[in-house]
């Protein structure tokens, strides 16, 4: 019974924590912060290749975490209203830049310099993104498709 009783309350404080993650992110957008917040990354978010309706998903993940920002992707992904090219970038983005916040708190406890390491390594996510976002753009659509969506639909992300 421990077991069990172990894994529903490692559920509910799931539940608890995307409830809390999927208000706020709701907060934000009504009080205008989200707004904001995409004002000022849509500069670095071009740079790293990651346009339009994509570059929402993408802060999320930053701000919110890999795993709400990269659900709410893969969701509008298997709509097919993004670009399976965009969708790609992004996730090479969240991949580099995630946890940004929390990272960086747990580095500054160690004694590091905060803007050096959110600087450093939102300067880094954006010049390692936008280097393979080239190499993305300058590939066939049919070489792009069978290595990056293998099983997938090669006109659409439905298959992911």
């Amino acid at each position: 019974m421990g077991f069990l009783a172990g894994l529903v309350e490692a559920l509910l404080y799931m539940l608890a924590i995307l409830l809390t993650l999927a208000w706020g992110l709701e907060v934000l957008k009504l009080i205008g912060l989200m707004a904001l917040l995409m004002k000022l990354l849509a500069p670095a978010l071009r740079l790293a290749g990651i346009r339009g309706k994509t570059g929402q998903f993408t802060a999320v993940g930053l701000f919110l975490g890999i795993s709400y920002g990269g659900g709410l992707l893969i969701r509008e992904a298997r709509s097919g209203d993004l670009p399976p090219r965009q969708v790609f970038i992004s996730c090479v983005f969240m991949g580099f830049a995630h946890s940004i916040i929390e990272d960086t708190l747990l580095v500054m406890a160690l004694g590091a310099d905060v803007l050096g390491v959110l600087v450093g390594r939102l300067v880094f996510a954006v010049a390692a993104t936008a280097l393979i976002a080239q190499l993305i753009r300058s590939i066939p659509d049919e070489t792009f498709f069978a290595w990056v969506f293998p099983r997938g639909n090669r006109h659409g992300v439905a298959g992911l």
